[in-house]
């Protein structure tokens, strides 16, 4: 498997023709798996499954973080699967959700519970492409959208500034945001969301 994505519009001379962008975007979300950690999030919760669902994904999976509301409710009400890990924290929800992917799934998408991870049909349309030519993980730009830097706090909009110009100075690898996971061998588009292929982590 290729650790790198053209994203540029280059394509190979003796590639077969291209499928529609359309229909190649629909292919690849219907093998995709939404997971979405929660905590709290009653308010928002069920819409947010509702609108991955409509966009014809696979399945949205969401992990409830302990919550003392009705989340677990309205997400299993709304179409998601429901799991439940109770110690705090994004990394172990997402854990938990990682562990039993469904056999039918190509791809993992990181969602917020709050509805401020929105992908548009150009946007599934790009990740598709970026998909198709190698990409193994795919980080989400929240700062390029102005619905996606609303969402951020003052200090949340400076303090990733910040840590992608020290990590930029570090290591040598430039970002324009930080998601929740990060690898190498990235490709970075302007959505919000996060998207790693399944065949990486069986390979970690």
């Amino acid at each position: 498997m290729a650790l790198s994505a053209r994203v540029d519009g280059g394509t190979d001379a003796l590639a077969a023709p291209p499928r529609p962008a359309a229909a190649a975007a629909s292919d690849f979300l219907s093998r995709t798996l939404v997971l979405i950690p929660a905590l709290d999030e009653e308010a928002c919760i069920a819409e947010t499954v509702r609108r991955w669902r409509a966009r014809g994904v696979a399945e949205v999976r969401v992990v409830d973080n302990g919550s003392a509301d009705s989340t677990a409710l309205k997400a299993r009400a709304a179409g998601a699967v429901v799991l439940n890990e109770t110690r705090r924290g994004y990394g172990a929800a997402c854990w938990t959700g990682l562990r039993t992917p469904p056999s039918n799934i190509d791809w993992i998408l990181f969602s917020s519970a709050d509805g401020s991870d929105e992908l548009t049909e150009q946007d599934a349309m790009k990740w598709a492409k970026a998909a198709a030519n190698g990409a193994d993980l795919i980080l989400g730009k929240r700062m390029a959208a102005a619905n996606g830097r609303s969402e951020l706090s003052f200090a949340q909009r400076n303090g990733n500034a910040l840590c992608c110009f020290w990590i930029g100075l570090g290591w040598g690898r430039w970002f324009s945001d930080l998601g929740s996971r990060s690898e190498e061998h990235t490709s970075e588009l302007q959505s919000p969301c996060n998207l790693v292929c399944r065949l990486l982590l069986e390979k970690k």
